[in-house]
């Protein structure tokens, strides 16, 4: 008589993940092993570019945001979706890091909403000089700031382009 095969493991629970828009993206290398820029295009919601930047040596790998923008016409929830999609696409090549500096209540907001307002942190933009105001205090003044969150992590990624592609 044969014994039945244990069973597996649970799986590990991740956290939900919202359907990613369609979208497309180009990668540049920068500086080769270091930095990375990125586009990406959301059909009929808007555009978003980040810097990827990497040093291994320390163990970071961070995306910073760039500028991004809805389209004229786009529908509401269109910045969160351009943030997200960004978050994903780094996540693929392991950064563990958002950051940028927000210019808007509306995107300052959008960026709490992906990461979760709970895990920003700020930093004072000209000085660097970490600060402990609170999210709601940013809100009243964005422009002050460059908010900084832990990505939410995702399967783990292994992405590549080139020669000059990412080391995983």
């Amino acid at each position: 008589m044969s014994e039945a095969a244990p069973a597996p493991p649970p799986a590990e629970i991740q956290p939900p993940v919202e359907a990613l828009p369609a979208y497309t993206e180009e990668w540049l290398t920068d500086i080769p092993g270091q930095q990375y820029s990125v586009a990406i295009k959301v059909p009929e919601a808007g555009h978003i570019t980040g810097t990827l930047r990497v040093d291994d040596a320390n163990d970071y790998r961070g995306v910073y945001v760039d500028l991004f923008a809805a389209d004229e016409n786009a529908p509401p929830g269109s910045g969160k979706a351009l943030l997200h999609t960004l978050a994903h696409e780094a996540s693929q090549y392991r950064a563990t890091e958002m950051s940028g500096h927000f210019t808007s209540p509306a995107a300052l907001g959008a960026f709490g909403s992906v990461v979760g307002r709970e895990n920003v942190r700020f930093t004072v933009r000209h000085g660097e000089a970490a600060t402990d105001v609170t999210f709601e205090e940013a809100m009243s003044d964005p422009t002050r700031y460059i908010a900084t969150a832990p990505l939410p992590q995702e399967q783990p990624a292994v992405k590549a382009h080139d020669d000059y592609a990412i080391a995983a």
